[in-house]
């Protein structure tokens, strides 16, 4: 691989936190003048059998996920087909509108948050099976958010206020902004991120779907009590919200784009006025296009945070010059601190690069 350089320090303090936090494996990179300048890789990627974290294993990013997501709708918006301020409703095959107001919910809407759809998580609950996910998105989408769908629920999936009055974080909403992927261009989410986003930048260790990876390379969620039992991989049909898996240097490579105005190595992702508008704050807590804004001591950083059934992940760049990091963990970390440690470790090493 990379002959990146030894970071000893940073090695031995990571690996000291993951150890605090009872995660048994973990990945990082970071990024810098847009570029990935470093990455790492840590402990096992399934306790059970022991096998050590690789360069190519990939890891469940579990909410990290809608970052793609978002770049991928704002690929189909630069096709012309829509205006983010645009009713979603002319362009999908089933009925979505707020039970309690006559606005329509927009691509903004559900890119910012503020839709007004909810997660009905007894129903979300339910999705959660061995392997990828068998239910067409659409199929899903219409089941829960459609008045004639069998699991509708005008109390359960929406709030009390109407689209753009308010902001709820909505996993169901970003698993909808991905199928209006489908709805305005015809092409599978899956396959659009494939062909525009994850082949073009060489992130051959990305999928959406187990089946598009080698499944041995996969790190395995962990549930960490005495001691770390692995889980089976899981997938569910509202996957744009949280079923991406990638390495740490894959989307050290995609978030470098992002820092670089949309572009790496000759590949073009987005315009860089399109990536501008994603990392505008436009709704409440610091809320762009999905990107988010959060302080890290005296800074401000953006991106986006993942918490799912066995994972924890991290992906964030600073605002003021583009200096970030990933981090990928297959366990639900025991004592947030002990990944705030790690995040200041990451930066203060990129620093000192």
């Amino acid at each position: 691989g990379t002959p990146w350089p030894v970071l000893a320090d940073l090695d031995a303090q990571l690996t000291a936190s993951l150890d605090a936090a009872w995660v048994p494996g973990a990945q990082a990179a970071l990024v810098k003048d847009g570029a990935v300048v470093w990455a790492g890789d840590y402990g096992e990627r399934d306790a059970s059998t022991g096998e050590s974290v690789t360069p190519d294993t990939s890891f469940a990013l579990a909410s990290v996920s809608k970052t793609v997501t978002a770049v991928a709708l704002l690929q189909a918006y630069e096709t012309g087909a829509f205006e983010l301020d645009d009713p979603i409703a002319p362009f999908l095959s089933f009925t979505v509108e707020h039970p309690r107001s006559d606005t329509a919910i927009t691509f903004r809407h559900l890119l910012t948050h503020t839709s007004g759809i909810r997660d009905d998580w007894s129903v979300l609950d339910e999705g959660y099976a061995p392997g990828d996910p068998v239910e067409p998105l659409a199929d899903f989408l219409e089941r829960v958010l459609d008045p004639e769908g069998a699991d509708y629920s005008p109390s359960r999936s929406f709030t009390t206020w109407g689209p753009g009055e308010g902001f709820t974080y909505s996993n169901v909403g970003a698993a909808l902004a991905g199928h209006m992927v489908e709805a305005v261009t015809g092409t599978d989410f899956a396959q659009w991120c494939d062909e525009r986003i994850f082949e073009p930048l060489g992130m051959a260790h990305t999928s959406w779907k187990l089946a598009g990876l080698d499944e041995a390379l996969v790190a395995h969620p962990h549930l960490c009590y005495a001691t770390c039992r692995s889980l089976e991989h899981y997938g569910y049909p509202d996957y744009p919200d949280g079923l991406l898996r990638s390495s740490a240097v894959d989307m050290g490579r995609f978030t470098a784009a992002v820092t670089r105005g949309g572009e790496l190595d000759g590949v073009r992702l987005l315009e860089e006025a399109t990536v501008e508008e994603i990392l505008r704050v436009q709704a409440p807590s610091g809320q762009g296009l999905i990107w988010y804004e959060q302080p890290l001591g005296a800074d401000i950083f953006i991106g986006h945070n993942g918490g799912d059934m066995g994972v924890s992940t991290e992906m964030f760049f600073r605002r003021d010059d583009g200096t970030g990091f990933v981090l990928w963990m297959n366990a639900e970390p025991r004592g947030w601190s002990h990944v705030l440690d790690m995040e200041r470790a990451l930066i203060a090493a990129a620093d000192l690069l």
